[in-house]
């Protein structure tokens, strides 16, 4: 069975989400001290502030000290001064942190989607890989600087503020410490419901992300089949649920918003009625009065926006345990050996009593026993769903057996370097991919980057194929997209590209299914001219294909029922006869 790499079913716990968040920030400490002594600085700066209100209208003012008030003046702009230079350089510093944490977490990220294997792709929905590459990283960021960061400032500012609030007037200090008790408690009330919330909210993001690149993708289709309105009606309903989604995180920390300013209110009025009434009674001057009411905007203004805040911490964090969900995961395709063996490869192949399936109790190989010599070509040929994707795909290593093992060279196929291994194998499929660039770069493409067009026409040349672009009016520039080349001619370019590696194992799966016959003549041509020295397998429903192989392999049922050239499986008059005995042309297809 085929290793779980769903991502869905790998939970990550909160705790190990944050603690994860912090180990990418800690590289940068140094910096990160920076950060704080500038927090810290500008925070003193915002609490002396107050002191100069009071100075100036306890002592200066009823004083008539003209010079005294200039200089407490003076002193009130530098503070200003302070605070805006040194929140600015934090600024600056804490986003330089989080941009080079984040790169390095993009990198690690695409590092890691490069070493799991293909049932991990097969078993994920793309769009919500890419939701978890780019904006849950963005969510990361976030939750540094603009969570984190400001956690600080509010953290270092109440304590500050606490601290002058307290040695002014103990009583009114305790109404705003037990405001601030019941707004914390409140806030780690909600913060357990904000954060599941989150999460759900995410995946469903991912959800909805996959499903308009699935439509995006296969947008002809759709308008061909007259199928707008059924897709019109699933969008809407999937949208829906993320609007929904969203709408349950938006009402749940807006609450956060509305509750701060109704407790500003009620405290705010309760210190109104208990400082007036210590006023009128001497208790406190007009300067601390004021003082103290300067402090306590301070401190509610630090909690401006705090739900905004708290979501994006806790939108962080969920997008955490989405990126740990991935990076948990380890690949099932391992080298055994310590030291893996990377020397030439020369092409001889063995089955040895191989099973292998995708799921429990759904075989998709069974009892295979093959022996293929150095230089041989071998075509499989068989059904839809028999198994024989599946049976190149173990030689090129996408997928382990189940059981049993797989020799080139008689050495077991995971003491092999993977990447040596890779490199040494062509792969041609029946859709090939291209990336939107020129020709000529993708030809370059796997380390040729010093492939020249003179080399790449001289390919086009020996193979008898440059007519087929000569028409183009960018040559070797023109850029690939979608509409750019037909079928026949991607087919060529990724045998061009397959050949400019010069590997010892060739694999073409149904590389001819979706050409005109004249280009799979072409591309009929162009390998029988490089197979020599290579083994080759050649999955193939048209038996033109297939004539000429030294050996034909009828995959059936799961397993290899037939095996022999085409002659002698004829003269078997088994299945492989009856297949072809059902059809008048050599231009005939096997199904």
């Amino acid at each position: 069975m085929d290793k779980d790499f769903k991502l869905s079913k790998k939970n990550v716990k909160p705790k190990r989400a944050l603690l994860y968040i912090f180990s990418l920030f800690k590289p940068f400490w140094k910096t990160i001290i920076f950060v704080i002594i500038f927090s810290l600085t500008s925070t003193l700066a915002s609490v002396l502030i107050p002191q100069t209100l009071q100075i100036a209208i306890d002592k200066n003012i009823p004083a008539k000290d003209i010079a005294g008030l200039q200089n407490t003046s003076l002193f009130f702009i530098g503070l200003v001064a302070i605070f805006f230079i040194t929140s600015v350089f934090q600024v600056n510093l804490s986003g330089k942190i989080s941009q080079k944490a984040l790169f390095n977490l993009r990198k690690n990220l695409f590092k890691k989607l490069q070493d799991l294997p293909i049932a991990f792709f097969n078993q994920n929905k793309i769009g919500d890989i890419e939701i978890r590459i780019s904006s849950n990283v963005e969510n990361i960021n976030r939750f540094f600087s603009e969570g984190v960061i400001r956690i600080i400032n509010i953290f270092v500012s109440l304590i500050g503020f606490m601290i002058m609030m307290w040695l002014l007037n103990a009583k009114l200090t305790i109404v705003v410490i037990v405001s601030l008790i019941i707004f914390i408690l409140y806030l780690n009330f909600q913060g357990k419901l904000l954060r599941n919330k989150q999460k759900k909210a995410l995946d469903v993001e991912g959800e909805f992300s996959s499903f308009v690149q699935e439509i995006l993708n296969g947008f002809p289709i759709i308008k061909i089949f007259n199928k707008q309105d059924s897709f019109k009606e699933i969008f809407q309903i999937k949208n829906k649920k993320y609007y929904s989604e969203s709408l349950k995180v938006i009402a749940l920390s807006s609450v956060s918003d509305g509750f701060l300013p109704l407790l500003q209110i009620l405290s705010g009025s309760i210190i109104i009625y208990l400082g007036l009434t210590q006023l009128n009674e001497g208790v406190i001057t007009s300067g601390q009065f004021v003082a103290f009411f300067s402090y306590l905007v301070l401190f509610f203004r630090r909690f401006e926006g705090i739900g905004n805040l708290w979501t994006t911490i806790q939108s962080g964090i969920a997008a955490a345990q989405r990126i740990l969900e991935l990076f948990q995961l380890e690949s099932n395709i391992v080298t055994k050996i310590k030291n893996p063996i990377d020397k030439p490869i020369q092409g001889k192949i063995e089955f040895k009593n191989v099973h292998f399936s995708y799921e429990d109790n759904v075989p998709v190989l069974k009892d295979i026993d093959l022996l293929v010599p150095a230089g041989k070509t071998i075509a499989i040929v068989g059904p839809t769903g028999g198994g024989k994707t599946s049976f190149v795909s173990l030689i090129a290593r996408l997928y382990d057996p189940n059981s049993g093992e797989i020799k080139i060279d008689d050495i077991d196929l995971r003491d092999w370097d993977l990447k040596h291994l890779r490199e040494s194998i062509g792969y041609l499929l029946q859709d090939s991919f291209f990336f939107e660039d020129s020709i000529i770069n993708n030809l370059r493409y796997d380390s040729h980057s010093n492939l020249s067009e003179d080399e790449v026409l001289k390919y086009f040349k020996d193979f008898n194929v440059e007519s087929i672009f000569s028409k183009l009016s960018d040559g070797l520039n023109t850029i690939i997209k979608a509409d750019s080349l037909s079928q026949g001619q991607r087919q060529i370019l990724a045998l061009i590209r397959l050949i400019i590696r010069n590997p010892k194992v060739i694999i073409l799966d149904e590389a001819t299914a979706n050409i005109d016959t004249k280009t799979e003549k072409i591309l009929i041509d162009v390998l029988d001219k490089i197979k020599k020295g290579k083994t080759t397998f050649v999955i193939a429903h048209r038996l033109s294909t297939i004539f000429n192989a030294d050996e034909i392999l009828l995959i059936q049922n799961n397993s290899i029922i037939e095996k022999g050239t085409h002659e002698s499986l004829l003269d078997k008059r088994g299945r492989y006869y009856e297949i072809y005995s059902k059809f008048s042309t050599k231009q005939a297809i096997i199904t």
